[in-house]
């Protein structure tokens, strides 16, 4: 395309070397000759498109472009299994997974996840890497384990499903999940009441093929809630109420036993493993987060004390590491995602309700993830 700046600067070549202005002439002959074959050769191309729309196509043709139609997709869903991923799950085990890059815009957007197919709203939810393994944890004490790439997207042909060759018993319910990207050599279980059992990772895979109970619980009603590596460094507790505990992993060899003393009507929130002096964050289901560090939060040496108050919540929703420029994305009653920053959150050492970050009083908090840094 030629601009008027071209010709501009055309005229000033000639001004400036009036000697050389027969040269200058003859290469823009040579170049809009040029053109002109080009736009011809266009103007032929544009003809044959216009009598082949007009055709029918052909069934060879056809045919054709559909396997290329095929070939994009398989291309697509490929790209997928390589990205993180925010995987969904209801109460009754059906489960989706979303690329982390569109959760953020349905986040940001403030749509509803697509619950098409669905017998109840997802109410879980967790960050996963390619290749992660999950494993799910049911009211009646057995664990689940399931490939986060296997999952169906919202708006695939199959939609939501169950995990693969998944059975739910009798008035089974998901409890919790978590993610890991390798076995470690210990498992350490947490129930809802903070009985802690360690299992090596033999004995717990053996349980898990079986689909044996992983702890079972002279307690009614006290289901496994956690799971998390139990080789090194200390098992950190924290209650709905915001009362934490923390103990050796070491010292949990052996039979099951009370970590902490949950009271009545209090329950295990969340569980860490720490293995060195660091920072968490404390989220209640009510969108306030406070910020810790775990250095004053002494380790016991055997486990089942009364714990410290870290927060004053009673709807303590989980208890994160924390991440450089990290933001929380939350799943909400209603099955809406909330994106959050952490920049505002400051670091406290003293008893409080900490920082309200969103306010979810209308519609409250189900699950919360933690994402790494993101433009």
């Amino acid at each position: 395309m030629i601009r008027k700046s071209d010709v501009r600067w055309w005229v000033l070549e000639v001004r400036k070397h009036p000697e050389a202005a027969e040269s200058i002439i003859e290469e823009l002959a040579k170049r809009l000759i040029e053109l002109d074959i080009q736009n011809e050769g266009l103007r032929d191309e544009i003809i044959q498109l216009q009598r082949q729309s007009q055709a029918p196509i052909e069934t060879e043709a056809a045919e054709r472009l559909r396997r290329q139609v095929s070939t994009l997709q398989q291309q697509i869903r490929d790209t997928n299994t390589h990205t993180p991923s925010v995987v969904l799950l209801t109460d009754t085990f059906e489960a989706c997974r979303i690329p982390v890059s569109r959760a953020v815009q349905l986040a940001r957007d403030g749509h509803v996840i697509p619950q098409d197919q669905l017998s109840s709203r997802p109410r879980h939810m967790i960050y996963a890497q390619p290749g992660d393994q999950l494993i799910l944890l049911t009211s009646t004490g057995r664990g689940i384990q399931l490939e986060a790439t296997g999952l169906p997207q919202p708006g695939d042909s199959t939609g939501w499903t169950l995990p693969a060759d998944f059975q739910p018993q009798d008035r089974e319910r998901l409890i919790s999940t978590t993610v890991t990207a390798a076995s470690p050599r210990f498992w350490t279980v947490i129930t809802r009441k903070g009985l802690v059992q360690q299992l090596i990772h033999t004995d717990f895979d053996r349980r898990l093929a079986q689909g044996a109970q992983l702890v079972e619980s002279p307690l009614r009603n006290d289901p496994p809630l956690a799971l998390v590596d139990g080789d090194e460094g200390d098992l950190l507790l924290v209650t709905r109420w915001g009362i934490a505990e923390r103990v050796p992993h070491r010292t949990l060899i052996g039979p099951s036993s009370a970590a902490i003393e949950v009271g009545e009507d209090d329950q295990i929130a969340g569980a860490l493993t720490v293995k060195a002096d660091t920072e968490i964050l404390i989220v209640t289901a009510s969108g306030y987060v406070m910020r810790r560090g775990t250095g004053r939060i002494a380790s016991r040496p055997r486990p089942g004390g009364e714990g410290k108050a870290l927060i004053q919540a009673y709807d303590v929703l989980a208890v994160l590491p924390i991440k450089p420029r990290a933001h929380l994305l939350f799943l909400t009653y209603s099955g809406r995602l909330v994106l959050v920053s952490l920049a505002d959150v400051p670091l406290v050492e003293r008893l409080g309700k900490g920082t309200q970050i969103h306010d979810f009083t209308r519609d409250p908090a189900v699950s919360v993830v933690i994402l790494p840094y993101m433009r």
